[in-house]
């Protein structure tokens, strides 16, 4: 296993005909499918290197470290009416099953890169993940290729996930499944219709998925998701708050190695506990 330095979150942005895949299964693709030519399909300055049409076959799942980016809601949630997944990232790689996992490096020029210069992670076993005392293995330079871009794409953030065995029955893609536990937050595109809201709402409404809402800054470009939806009375209700909003992302956050927490969170979704408890019982844990 192969992992990078890993983000509080990783991020999919969907469209939202794609909500009945929610928390069910991902769907890998080589390269070959993805919109830049560059990834996958050719790697120029490595064409001739030994065993890199090996790593064309690899599948490939790519996700973003951001949630605010005006052009991936337009581009990958249909123009702000689907919706992005918020993932826990060492669960999704443990239920997937990823051999290497990191953030993309973009560059101006392959030709004028030295793969061996590039800051990449190394080489880990799952069970030292959380070990900040292991010291990883010097990664490959054949697997770093697939973790660099053409510069263009950087506004993407992209961290991606990729699985060991490589596709030799000439499928462009496989769909791995998962449970809801390594979905910790739903965040709804700001033009997201009210029935897709409700019916995931709905859906996953005894878990420990959290919802929010999409809106636009009006003092930048930037997309914030600090409008905590809930349903009451099997109506949405919302509640915009940046204070909110990261008490929850903390709350989140400890919830992974601390169960009293994530009950207080789901307390607080359901309105069992009001914002003050919520708070005051954040600043004693």
């Amino acid at each position: 296993m192969y992992i990078g330095a890993l983000p509080t979150f990783i991020y999919k942005y969907q469209k939202a005909e794609l909500n009945d895949y929610i928390g069910s299964s991902l769907r890998f693709s080589i390269g070959s499918t993805f919109n830049d030519i560059y990834d996958g399909e050719i790697y120029p300055g490595a064409e001739s290197i030994q065993g890199i049409n090996t790593l064309k076959k690899q599948f490939i799942y790519c996700t973003s470290k951001s949630s605010h980016n005006n052009i991936m809601w337009g581009n990958y949630a249909e123009n702000h009416t689907g919706f992005c997944i918020a993932y826990n990232p060492r669960l999704l790689i443990a239920e997937t099953n990823t051999a290497w996992a990191d953030s993309i490096r973009y560059t101006d020029s392959p030709l004028l890169d030295d793969i061996d210069d590039l800051d990449y992670g190394g080489l880990i076993s799952p069970e030292n993940i959380d070990n900040m005392q292991y010291q990883p293995l010097t990664l490959p330079n054949m697997v770093k290729f697939q973790f660099r871009k053409e510069k263009a794409w950087q506004y993407e953030e992209e961290f991606r996930l990729v699985l060991a065995e490589p596709n030799n029955d000439k499928n462009s893609n496989i769909d791995v499944s998962i449970s809801p536990k390594s979905i910790e937050k739903i965040i709804f595109g700001h033009r997201a219709s009210p029935e897709l809201i409700k019916d995931v709402m709905e859906r996953f409404y005894d878990s420990h998925i959290m919802f929010f809402k999409a809106t636009p800054s009006k003092t930048e470009y930037k997309i914030r998701s600090d409008t905590f939806l809930y349903l009451q009375d099997n109506e949405i209700k919302a509640n915009q708050s940046t204070e909110l909003s990261r008490l929850i992302n903390r709350y989140i956050i400890n919830a992974r190695r601390d169960a009293l927490q994530k009950e207080l969170l789901v307390a607080f979704k359901h309105g069992y506990i009001d914002l003050d408890s919520l708070t005051d019982m954040g600043n004693i844990l």
